[in-house]
């Protein structure tokens, strides 16, 4: 091994390395009273490193291209700037360190330990981070593109603005992580934990290819304000999230669970033939907040109970057997839709415009229907049981009995 003049802990270290391995250091300058690494030591060639013991040592900017760290306890070093591209740091100790601006590009973390580490605008393109555990590590503005983050615990992970382009995120627990201002329709979701996530500004706009990524995604109590979600959601869980002015285009509810939730003010419709940016004609739409125009079982036998959607826009839309029990549809424009068979047991409806709905064989018992229009609604079979129905419109209602 090369003589280097490196003192202190930084020395301690490369000493035991040298003991063990095989490390080759380039030619480095002679030590200073700091004591950094970054004053001593320029360059590490393929170093032979695992095992060792780097903690809180500085190698600020160090060049460290294809270095192995393989179970290196490096908690609270300070990588700044460094390139560590290619490098092999399978399993090790990166807890509370700063990487920000680091170049980890092809790099292997598997199983590596992140917790509050810093890769604040660090390349990590095409790095292994498979069973990483990075909770509360800041990724805010790093590059991910093509990194395989599959069964990561990433939970409370800082992501905003971070580029994941064809990142997996399979299986990977992002609880309480912000994403906010991400681009997740170029990422893979599939399974992916996103309880209690901030995603405002996010793009979850899926394309064709990929539609399947976003299906079995877990949603509960998301923060997901102007996001766009389009594509299929069947299933999909989005219990106490809050969707109020949400676009969803092109996207299937079926059988998905929006207990509690809040739509309020939400658009869930098709984009207008020609209209692929989902703006143009749209946009007095989204002015006035309505759903409109669902896609065919867009919310068929979803899971509602408990939702937040006054002054809705459901005109003419499939809601067969949808679970509406204690959901708040006051001031809701249903006239026209389909809700033959749906539970609206104990549904706010006050106000709401049903004219001309099929109800046939509905739930509106304990319903509050002070003032709707039920104006030529088929209320075949429906079970009226305890609903207050106060200066409701029921002219040319079909098959009611008192």
């Amino acid at each position: 091994m090369t003589d280097h003049p490196i003192s202190g802990r930084v020395g301690r270290a490369f000493a035991r390395a040298a003991a063990t391995s095989s490390m080759r250091v380039a030619e480095a300058p002679p030590a200073t009273s700091s004591g950094c690494a970054s004053n001593h030591l320029s360059v590490l060639v393929r170093a032979q490193c695992s095992g060792v013991d780097w903690r809180g040592i500085n190698l600020l900017g160090v060049s460290a291209s294809g270095i192995r760290l393989v179970l290196a306890d490096l908690r609270a070093v300070d990588l700044t700037d460094a390139d560590v591209s290619h490098g092999k740091l399978t399993g090790a100790n990166l807890s509370g360190a700063d990487l920000s601006r680091a170049n980890l590009s092809g790099a292997c973390l598997r199983h590596a330990i992140l917790a509050g580490a810093s890769f604040a605008n660090a390349n990590l393109s095409r790095v292994d981070l498979r069973d990483v555990r990075a909770q509360n590590a800041n990724l805010g503005g790093a590059i991910l593109t093509h990194a395989d983050l599959s069964f990561a615990d990433l939970r409370g992970v800082d992501l905003r603005s971070a580029n994941v382009s064809g990142a997996d995120f399979r299986n990977a627990d992002l609880r309480q992580a912000n994403l906010s201002a991400v681009d997740l329709s170029v990422a893979i979701l599939d399974h992916t934990d996103l309880r209690d996530a901030d995603l405002s500004d996010a793009n979850l706009s899926i394309p064709a290819s990929s539609l399947a990524d976003l299906l079995g995604a877990i949603w509960f109590g998301m923060a997901i304000n102007h996001v766009r979600l389009t594509g299929p959601a069947d299933g999909a869980n989005f219990t106490n999230a809050n969707l109020s002015g949400q676009v969803v285009r092109r996207a299937s509810l079926q059988d998905a669970t929006l207990v509690g939730a809040d739509l309020t003010r939400a658009i869930i419709d098709e984009d207008t033939p020609g209209d692929e940016d989902g703006d143009g004609d749209r946009t007095q739409w989204a002015v006035r907040g309505a759903i409109h125009d669902c896609a065919v079982d867009a919310l068929h036998l979803a899971n509602l109970r408990g939702a937040s959607l006054a002054e809705v826009d459901l005109r003419g839309s499939d809601l067969r057997g949808v679970h509406l029990s204690g959901a708040d549809l006051s001031g809701a424009d249903l006239s026209g839709a389909d809700l033959t068979g749906a539970d609206l047991s104990g549904a706010d409806l006050s106000g709401a415009d049903l004219s001309g709905a099929d109800l046939t064989g509905a739930d509106l018992s304990g319903a509050d229907l002070t003032g709707a229009d039920l104006s030529g609604a088929n209320l075949t079979g429906a079970d009226l049981s305890g609903a207050d129905l106060s200066g409701a419109d029921l002219t040319r209602v079909v098959r009611f009995d008192a």
